[in-house]
């Protein structure tokens, strides 16, 4: 059976970035070694195209389980790196990705979701979209090669690749990363800024996942933005009282606490959900919002967990109303009532932990 290969596009000369690009690093790795292990990740080979500094990267490497195709021409262009890497793939593959080494912090969720589309439909051009727009990497078909080898477009590989509209299939992802390129020292520390906090997503990539990659129904959606106002409101007045809290994190387990609702133990579907794409963070959180187990002590689950349980459907409620079915026992068995005992008295014991750094009672945030 033919494989998957990734062509790496890392020749150029790094002008306006005053820095060579592929050995720039981020979070303990250079940018390179990070896209070799992403790939390696998903069991996909790699040629790495080099031509500027080509000595000084091959010998950076860390991991030597890769094909180096140097290119002589690379500064007559970036598609004869692709020609250099189409040449260097041979016979075994059945198709290759194509990925400049200057978008480098594609999550491997992304590159999963293109290895399964393209097993499903190895013939297509496979684009990823975030939010309604194409970025990359893009998978190539090998039926594509000798095009690619026979031309020199003017507008490089994306011409060739328009010239077969019938062929392109777009597939949806929640990583805003697809887009994200750097050419620029500024691009470069919005790069750093931005890896803080790579496993918590954007509203922005909070709403794509809701919107466009789980298929979430209009009320759950409108329940978690309501949780979401209530968390902040909640975040904010600890904030003001001293206590370090992320708001980012609270924003996104709050908007995606209820994202596989409707499955058995939606906490913990949803949280697998999340830590497959990468939201490492708020899949804590989200496998929480339901039990808040006594050893958890992150502020940001705390904060989920209790403003879920103030939210009713889209209205604020206190702990007696939330926890009302608890007065019709003949409609419920011992067990339940058990249970919904046993949660309000843990809720219960988080607002009080709350009002008493607040020095109010937490009513008082909402008045």
């Amino acid at each position: 059976m033919k494989k998957l290969a990734a062509i790496i596009l890392a020749a150029g000369m790094s002008s306006r970035m005053t820095a060579f690009k592929p050995l720039l690093e981020v979070g303990g790795m250079t940018l390179v070694d990070r896209l070799i292990s992403i790939y390696q990740q998903n069991k996909v080979d790699i040629i790495l195209v080099t031509g500027w500094k080509n000595q000084e990267l091959a010998s950076t490497l860390k991991n030597n389980n890769v094909v180096i195709a140097d290119n002589p021409d690379f500064q007559q262009g970036m598609f004869t790196s692709v020609a250099a890497g189409v040449r260097a793939l041979g016979n075994n593959y059945s198709a290759f990705f194509i990925h400049p080494v200057d978008i480098p912090l594609v999550r491997p969720c992304a590159i999963r979701l293109l290895v399964t589309a393209h097993e499903q439909q190895a013939e297509r051009i496979i684009y990823p979209t975030y939010g309604g727009k194409r970025g990359h990497p893009v998978i190539v078909p090998a039926t594509l090669s000798s095009r690619i080898l026979a031309d020199k477009p003017e507008g490089g590989l994306r011409d060739i690749l328009a010239a077969y509209p019938q062929l392109a299939l777009d597939v949806k992802t929640a990583d805003r990363y697809i887009l994200f390129d750097i050419d620029t020292p500024q691009d470069y520390q919005e790069l750093l800024e931005g890896f803080t906090k790579y496993d918590i997503p954007t509203l922005e990539e909070s709403e794509v996942i809701l919107n466009d990659l789980g298929g979430v129904p209009q009320e759950i959606k409108k329940h978690g933005l309501k949780v979401a106002e209530t968390a902040m409101t909640i975040a904010r007045a600890l904030a003001a009282k001293g206590i370090c809290i992320d708001y980012d994190a609270v924003q996104a387990g709050a908007l995606l606490h209820d994202l596989a609702k409707g499955q058995r133990h939606h906490d913990q579907a949803g949280g697998e959900i999340l830590r497959e794409m990468g939201f490492g963070r708020i899949a804590d959180i989200v496998e929480v919002h339901t039990d808040l187990p006594p050893g958890i002590t992150d502020w940001e689950s705390k904060v989920v967990y209790l403003a879920d349980k103030l939210v009713k459907g889209t209205i604020l409620v206190n702990l007696a109303q939330r926890y009302a079915a608890v007065g019709r026992p003949f409609e419920l068995t011992p067990e339940i009532v058990s249970r919904i005992l046993t949660r309000r008295k843990r809720a219960e014991e988080v607002k009080q932990e709350f009002e008493t750094i607040l020095d109010s009672s937490l009513e008082q945030l909402f008045l």
